[in-house]
This record gives C-alpha cells, sequence and structure tokens, in this order.
C-alpha cells in the first residue's frame, strides 16, 4: 500500500502545546479541556511526536477561532 504524497505547506507549519494555547486562547487549562469535549463545536485534533507532549498546528486553532467568531458574533446595537 503507497502512502499519498503531501504537499508542502505555502508558510512553515507552527505547533502549540497546552501552555501557548492558554497564553493564544486567554484560557484556562480546564478551560481548553472543555473545548477539547465539546462535540457540537470540535476543537482541532492534537498529536504527538517523538515524546509524551501533544501539539496543536496554530493555523488549525486560529481556522477554528474565526469559525467561533462568525457563529457567535453579536451585532452592536447603534443609538438611534
Amino acid at each position: 500500500m503507497q502512502s499519498a504524497t503531501i504537499p508542502a505547506p505555502a508558510q512553515p507549519l507552527v505547533t502549540l502545546r497546552m501552555a501557548d494555547l492558554t497564553k493564544k486562547l486567554s484560557a484556562s487549562r480546564g478551560t481548553i479541556y472543555d473545548l477539547l469535549n465539546d462535540k457540537a463545536n470540535p476543537f482541532p485534533t492534537g498529536f504527538t511526536y517523538g515524546g509524551r507532549g501533544v501539539y496543536y498546528f496554530e493555523h488549525e486553532v486560529d481556522l477554528w477561532l474565526l469559525r467561533q467568531r462568525e457563529q457567535n458574533s453579536v451585532r452592536p446595537v447603534l443609538p438611534h
């Protein structure tokens, strides 16, 4: 069985660990774990390589954030 060739990304891939996620999202670890378990609005899937840590691709987290903004945006009420 041959594996599919994955094209090289246009930009370097940036990975985030849990400490990076807490800073990027301004959220606690517990909140991030809640997001990871939310079936209705799935957070990007993490992966491991070469050790115990779990990593997330930053571009996937950014896309997730943009989707959250679209789904939850509130239009300001303008004064009359």
